[in-house]
């Protein structure tokens, strides 16, 4: 990488490595009571877990948003994707159920989950990698080019080059707000050819505000493929009442809040 400066400010790694020369970006966040991989349902993480599909301490892990779709013949059902990596496996989840319409924006289950998905077996050699990144505003020279750039797409947080290699894959990011902190998470995975690319990243600050300047904390692995297999279940034959979806949804199940959009109190 150079080490030449241009107008916008860099995004520099803790070794002094420039990278971009692009503002840091931020997300419109709605609020939301659950995010990550805690989306997908508990009965199936459980199921996961208990199966050996998945372990308890992933790299990277979450679930994009589990949304209600409606059939060319009238009918609905509920179908979501979610992801769990750590230096042994990636796993790639989907899961869907028929779901019945009440009135409004109101549906209830129909049937059980339907999940299946593949295990990527890898040879983790070397292990993840963890590196440090931020934005350096003493380099904008106080140009409106410094101002955060508003976008959807999660890997938009990261310089570009770093979020390249897992485009094309699955991204998602969530923000918590306590009275003292302000953290950002964002994960991601991408199966290409015959590697695994795994990338979990979060940053911290006393505001929202001063959010987009943070350091981010990024793990990342790239490992190859040694063997993949297949799986699938069914699990929860019909959730309770309370599980019954509206436009707030509630354990899990959410109607449709876009990936990467949710913050949490």
């Amino acid at each position: 990488m150079g080490s030449t400066t241009t107008g916008g400010g860099d995004l520099e790694a803790a070794r002094g490595d420039e990278v971009s020369n692009r503002g840091p970006a931020s997300i419109d966040y709605q609020k939301a009571s659950i995010a990550g991989f805690k989306k997908l349902p508990a009965v199936i993480r459980s199921r996961l877990v208990a199966d050996g599909v998945i372990g308890s301490k992933p790299l990277c892990a979450s679930c994009g948003s589990l949304d209600v779709r409606k059939r060319a013949d009238g009918g609905y059902y509920q179908a979501g994707t979610a992801w769990w990596g750590d230096e042994t496996k990636a796993v790639l989840i989907e899961c869907r159920r028929e779901m019945e319409h009440r009135s409004g924006r109101t549906f209830s289950p129909s049937g059980a989950w339907s999940v299946s998905g593949v295990i990527h077996h890898l040879d983790a050699v070397g292990g993840s990698e963890i590196t440090k990144w931020k934005f350096d505003a003493k380099a904008t020279g106080g140009d409106n080019s410094s101002l955060p750039v508003m976008s959807e797409d999660p890997l938009d947080l990261l310089p570009p080059e770093v979020a390249a290699p897992v485009r094309g894959g699955l991204a998602d990011a969530w923000m918590r707000i306590t009275s003292s902190s302000v953290t950002e998470y964002l994960t991601a995975i991408r199966v290409v050819n015959d590697d695994a690319l795994l990338l979990e990243a979060n940053r911290t600050a006393r505001t929202e505000t001063s959010l987009p300047h943070a350091e981010w904390k990024l793990t990342t692995l790239r490992a190859p493929i040694n063997g993949s297999e297949t799986f699938a279940f069914a699990c929860g034959q019909r959730g309770p009442a309370a599980g019954e979806i509206g436009q707030s949804g509630n354990n899990g199940d959410t109607l449709p809040l876009k990936p990467g959009a949710q913050w949490l109190l």
